[in-house]
Formats: C-alpha cells, sequence, structure tokens
C-alpha cells in the first residue's frame, strides 16, 4: 500500500502509451468516446439493461417523499433510503416498495442529524452514514437504530473532501486541491479513526497559490451526481470538483477508482497494487490539466459522473465547463451522455441525458444514480406515468400501473 503514488504514474504512461497496455502488460478495454463523437447516437432503454424493476414506493401518511434536487436517494442490495432536508431519511423494501420505517432524527441531539440529504451506505456492511460535518458521521443500521458516531482527524487539505465508507474503513478524496494539497486520498479505520496509508499528490507547481476568488455551485445536481462547483483561483485558472466522493466504487467484489482529471479506471488490489482496467479515448477532446484558463476547455469534455454494472459503463460529459455565462443562463453547457458495452467494446454518445423508452407511451428519462447492486436508477413523478397509462390500452398496462393514484409516492425504476 506504500505504492499508492503509482497510480499518478500509470496515468501518464497510459495517457502516451499508443498500445494501450498498462504497466503488468495486459491490454486496456477503450471506451473510444473520440469515435462515438464523430458518429453520434441515441440510445435507449434496452440498451441500458434488460432486466427492469418497477417499484412504486407505498404512500402512508408516514412515508410521503418527493424526489428532486434537493432530496437524496441511496438504492442498496435489499433498500431504498431517501431523504430530505427538513424530513429524516425514509428507509423501503427494494423488492415490494413498503415503507420500512425512518433512520434516526432531524434536529442536533447526540444521535440526530442536521438534515436529510448528505447521507451514504456502506456496500458490505449495509450501514448508513448520515453527515454531521466533513469529518464526523451518525452510523445507524437500517432498522433506522443509532450505533454510533464516527469521527476522524482529515489529515488532507484542500477545498472539498469527500469520505466513501467501505467495509468499515473510510476512503476520503480531495476533489479540489489547493496548495495546502499533500495527499489526494487517505485511508481511515472506521472505528478508531486511525489513517492507514495515503496517497501523495504530485501535481508539482500545476496547483494555483493563493485563494479562490470565485466559487460557484452549479446547476443540474442529478446530471453531476451531486453538488458540484467551478472554482476559479487568483491566477484566473479553474478547477471542476464535486462535493461528493466519485473517485471511489465498489463492483463486483472490488473498489475500482477515477480520478475526474485522469482519463484511466483503476481496480484497487489491497491498495499496493492499483491495476488500469479502461481507459477513455478522449482525444482532442480531452488533454487537460486540473487547472485550465477557461478557453482552454471551450472543446474540451469533462466526465462528470460514472456508473457501472454488470454490462456497461454510463457516463455523463459537459463541454466548456468553465463557461460562466453558460451556466448562469442555462442550456449553454448542455449536457451529453454515453454508454460503454462491455460485452461488444461499443461506445455511444449523445447530446442529451434524456433517454428514450422502449415503448412509445412512457415518458423519458435521465438516470438518477446506482444501487450498490449495480443497477442503474430512474425516477419517475407519478403525473407523468398517469399521463403515460392514458395513452396505453388498458390490457396493455401492468397491474402496479393501473393503481397507480395521483397523489401516490414516486415509482422507481431499476435497470441492469
Amino acid at each position: 500500500m506504500k505504492n499508492l503514488t503509482l497510480l499518478l504514474i500509470i496515468c501518464l504512461l497510459t495517457a502516451c502509451n499508443p498500445s494501450n497496455r498498462n504497466s503488468y502488460g495486459n491490454s486496456l478495454k477503450v471506451i473510444d468516446v473520440e469515435d462515438a463523437f464523430r458518429h453520434p447516437e441515441a440510445f435507449t432503454l434496452a440498451d441500458l439493461g434488460k432486466e427492469q424493476s418497477y417499484i412504486p414506493l407505498e404512500t402512508t401518511d408516514s412515508s410521503i417523499v418527493a424526489i428532486s434536487s434537493i432530496t437524496a436517494m441511496v438504492v442498496t442490495d435489499r433498500h431504498i433510503l431517501i431523504g430530505a432536508r427538513t424530513a429524516p431519511i425514509k428507509v423501503f423494501d427494494k423488492t415490494t416498495g413498503h415503507y420500512i420505517g425512518q433512520i434516526g432524527q432531524i434536529g442536533n441531539g447526540p444521535a440526530e442529524y442536521p438534515n436529510g440529504t448528505n447521507f451514504t451506505t456502506d456496500p458490505i456492511t449495509r450501514k448508513v452514514y448520515v453527515r454531521i460535518s466533513p469529518s464526523k458521521q451518525q452510523c445507524y443500521d437500517i432498522t433506522g437504530h443509532f450505533l454510533k458516531t464516527v469521527e476522524w482527524k482529515e489529515a488532507a487539505g484542500g477545498m472539498i473532501i469527500a469520505p466513501y465508507f467501505l467495509d468499515d474503513k473510510i476512503y476520503t478524496y480531495v476533489n479540489i486541491p489547493t496548495e495546502q494539497t499533500n495527499n489526494l486520498s487517505y485511508l481511515y479505520d472506521a472505528d478508531s479513526g486511525a489513517i492507514q496509508d495515503s496517497l501523495p499528490l504530485r501535481w508539482g507547481g500545476d496547483i494555483p497559490a493563493g485563494k479562490s476568488k470565485l466559487v460557484m455551485p452549479l446547476a443540474g445536481a442529478e446530471m453531476l451526481g451531486g453538488m458540484a462547483y467551478i472554482v476559479q483561483f487568483e491566477d484566473n485558472r479553474w478547477t471542476y470538483g464535486s462535493q461528493n466522493n466519485a473517485a471511489y466504487w465498489y463492483h463486483d467484489g472490488e473498489l475500482c477508482m477515477k480520478d475526474f482529471f485522469c482519463d484511466t479506471l483503476f481496480t484497487v488490489k489491497g491498495f499496493d497494487r492499483l491495476t488500469p482496467r479502461m481507459v477513455f479515448k478522449m482525444g482532442s477532446s480531452g488533454g487537460f490539466a486540473r487547472y485550465e484558463n477557461s478557453d482552454v476547455m471551450e472543446d474540451k469534455y469533462i466526465i462528470t459522473r460514472l456508473m457501472e454494472t454488470e454490462n456497461i459503463i454510463y457516463f455523463n460529459l459537459f463541454k466548456d465547463m468553465y463557461n460562466v455565462d453558460g451556466w448562469m443562463k442555462g442550456g449553454s453547457n448542455p449536457p451529453y451522455c454515453g454508454i460503454y458495452d462491455k460485452r461488444s467494446g461499443r461506445t455511444k454518445v449523445m447530446k442529451s441525458v434524456r433517454i428514450e423508452s422502449d415503448r412509445e407511451e412512457m415518458p423519458g428519462f435521465a438516470i438518477y444514480n446506482i444501487s450498490t447492486a449495480g443497477e442503474l436508477i430512474v425516477c419517475y413523478q407519478t403525473e407523468d406515468l398517469i399521463n403515460a397509462r392514458e395513452k396505453m390500452p388498458e390490457s396493455e398496462q401492468p397491474a402496479w400501473l393501473k393503481q397507480l393514484k395521483e397523489d401516490d409516492n414516486p415509482v422507481i425504476l431499476l435497470i441492469k
């Protein structure tokens, strides 16, 4: 684990290696975004996965929820959790949609949390972690029973540092490094808070000196995987970062990793061996540094989020990320989405994040998130589904759609 600096070395080797082979001699799978941009192609629900489950969430006086950019949803292998700023986190059964209960309470007490929008779950232990501060979280089991307060002394320096919880360990990641940043990532023990290892930052003199002069939150949190920011420093260079920990994810029994500003996806094996798995071939659309002047990014695309299922990798891209006027006016920085089919090796990209259903009557949708079991998550508002029902022959309506009422909770679609 002392060789975590290998990550940065491999990033450079991969970017310069035309044969796309890693240092272990293995061929890397190439996600050819460059070619996909030359031949844009719309895709539909069927391209995302053949297994599709619609889950109407039970509606009672205690279980009413609303899904929007100011709420949060996490789906595990067994449960659906939804939280809001002024309401505690609600838990539903993933198979039936039945309401189970809530996680803790909103408040300032020793077993409470300030709002229900900042939470996550451990894919292995299934514990629920709710944010109190950047390095302090309340820990509950899935029944809502308070377990403990988890606290650690964050050693990393930077503007936005986010944790990822896995098997009672905490992987923090610096999403926006500053001149105070010496390490990009730390590994902590969740029980003791002790540091177990770190990934040194090796950006040389690239980090801007001085403080930031503009921090701008971006609209469209759903397409960015949560609240995200562009930041301008005193030397006029910009960078991008997310409030969430987007660098790590757990897939098929392994910890995976990708930095916003590195085109390579890694498998983290014991943390003394970071093995490249795949690489995004961006061509002229890539090739930028973590800190750039805004004009450099006019024709460049940043991959803002990535979600991996058994058969595909889904990703979002934004062009001209540091165009402030575009963000202020809205619509000038259109999001793109893409998929890479791991079976065929084919990549598709389209200039939209709205994906059409395979049935003409059903509304289009955007991907909300991904479950810890590797299922893409879609949230359908009841009104949209009722409108779709009116266009669909009654004989073709599934039972859950026939029973849907105007005031019911949203319906969750899981795609695998």
